[in-house]
């Protein structure tokens, strides 16, 4: 399986992900401080309309993931790594596979110069 973005939230992240979650909760109640998180859903959830994958798997693949970000982020995260990535391997191949890509066809003939 090929290291992918997910897999970083196993790394030791030096308590940076306390502090984030402290700064995130001080900040809720300042809408202006929010507003690039919002920023940021629209645009995963543009993407998501816009994919060719079927939204619902789509959906779900992705709020998986943030189920995993979250519990890492709020130190609830006690997976073992294998279990882990088996569960993630499953999300990317069962729930929301890639479409497979059409086959270009070739011309039987050159095309003039």
């Amino acid at each position: 399986m090929q290291h992918s973005w997910y897999e970083d939230f196993d790394k030791d992240d030096g308590g940076y992900a306390v502090l984030g979650v402290a700064l995130l909760a001080l900040l809720l109640h300042e809408p202006y401080a929010l507003k690039p998180f919002h920023d940021w859903y629209a645009k995963v959830f543009k993407m998501v309309q816009d994919s060719p994958i079927k939204t619902p798997q789509l959906l779900t693949a992705i709020m998986a993931f943030e189920g995993f970000f979250f519990t890492h982020k709020m130190g609830f995260d006690s997976l073992d790594k294998e279990t882990k990535e088996a569960t993630w391997r499953y999300i990317i191949e069962q729930v929301a596979p890639q479409p497979k890509k059409k086959a270009s066809k070739s011309p039987d003939k050159k095309l003039p110069a």
